[in-house]
């Protein structure tokens, strides 16, 4: 059996990262973000990450995925719900980290930020 997205983000904080290969500050964050990530699954805390692709191509988002980001999740790179999600959230600029309840309300747009500036400490207040 192959699980839904709703079934694998059912009851936690998701994370859309808007990223690409061919953007340096991207690749910097990268790193922050997989040691925020790891450090909250270890403490078993409810969060996933979605990585959103704005490569050019297919071949170059994977090789970004597979090469470059954590132990997360990532929409296929033809999902019409990309653009969907890039227009809903206007993201205009990346690296873009848009912080999600399960029910698909918005916790914060700046989650970039809380990442950089709190650590994992912003979890807790993306709960509240």
């Amino acid at each position: 059996d192959v699980a839904t997205a709703d079934e694998l983000l059912k009851g936690k904080v998701t994370a859309l990262l808007f990223s690409a290969s061919w953007c340096p500050p991207c690749l910097k964050f990268l790193a922050l973000l997989k040691k925020f990530y790891n450090e909250l699954k270890d403490s078993e805390c409810a969060i996933e990450v979605v990585f959103v692709s704005l490569d050019h191509n297919k071949e170059s988002m994977e090789d970004y995925f597979i090469n470059n980001h954590g132990d997360w999740f990532a929409l296929p790179f033809d999902e019409s719900l990309k653009d969907e999600l890039t227009s809903t959230y206007h993201i205009t600029a990346i690296p873009k980290l848009v912080v999600i309840r399960a029910n698909g309300e918005v916790i914060t747009l700046r989650g970039r930020k809380d990442v950089q500036d709190k650590g994992t400490s912003c979890f807790r207040s993306w709960l509240n």
